[in-house]
């Protein structure tokens, strides 16, 4: 199970992150991807992502006011239909601008 972060400080590391959710979920955390404001954190359980939701929605780190959900799963229609066509987009073209750049227009 999936948890997504929102409001994490610049200053807070995927290793921060690690040890306070894993000091909440009876050390169930099994990855965490941190992106800008927010990350995803990765459970070994459906329990222990519950666990440390309930316990650090709300909770103040470094200034900011943590917003915790569940993550939503990916769709693997839609995701396979994207990668596909960014595959056909840049097998094409290299770039993906159709191959424009630095070429004259008449």
């Amino acid at each position: 199970m999936n948890l997504y972060v929102r409001n994490v400080p610049s200053t807070t590391t995927e290793e921060d992150l690690h040890e306070i959710f894993n000091l909440h979920s009876q050390n169930g955390v099994e990855k965490v991807k941190k992106i800008k404001d927010y990350a995803f954190i990765h459970f070994l359980s459906r329990a222990q992502a519950e666990e440390a939701l309930n316990t650090l929605d709300g909770t103040e780190i470094d200034g900011s006011v943590l917003e915790i959900t569940w993550a939503k799963p990916v769709n693997k229609v839609i995701y396979k239909a994207r990668k596909a066509l960014a595959k056909q987009l840049y097998s094409h073209g290299g770039n993906g601008n159709n191959n424009t750049k630095g070429k004259r227009r008449h």
